[in-house]
């Protein structure tokens, strides 16, 4: 199968088993998603962690485990996309600098 039919295949069974993402962690030093955690569609008492990793996603469940797109990186890779799209759309911080006069910051302190 293709890797787009897998992926294809994949979220339809996400859908069709309500396999949803329900925690992200992020890197504290950049901000960058590390991983997501999502729900099993086989028990509902279980979760899968699935690990970004050099750009890829890797999955601990046993179907990921043996080469198969799964329904969990599926909904996290859905994700990650809604989240790059808000994080373009989401306005910058401006940039604030400090009152200067001659060179020299202000204290307003003083």
């Amino acid at each position: 199968m293709a890797e787009n039919a897998a992926l294809t295949h994949a979220r339809h069974l996400a859908e069709q088993k309500g396999v949803a993402v329900t925690a992200i962690a992020r890197s504290k030093q950049t901000g960058a998603i590390v991983s997501l955690e999502t729900t099993s569609h086989s028990d509902p008492t279980c979760r899968h962690l699935v690990r970004v990793l050099s750009g890829r996603l890797a999955c601990d469940c046993p179907f990921s485990q043996h080469g198969g797109v799964c329904t969990h990186r599926a909904v996290s890779h859905d994700r990650l996309l809604v989240e790059r799209d808000r994080a373009a759309t989401r306005p910058r911080p401006v940039e604030t600098t400090a009152a200067t006069v001659d060179g020299r910051p202000v204290n307003i302190w003083r």
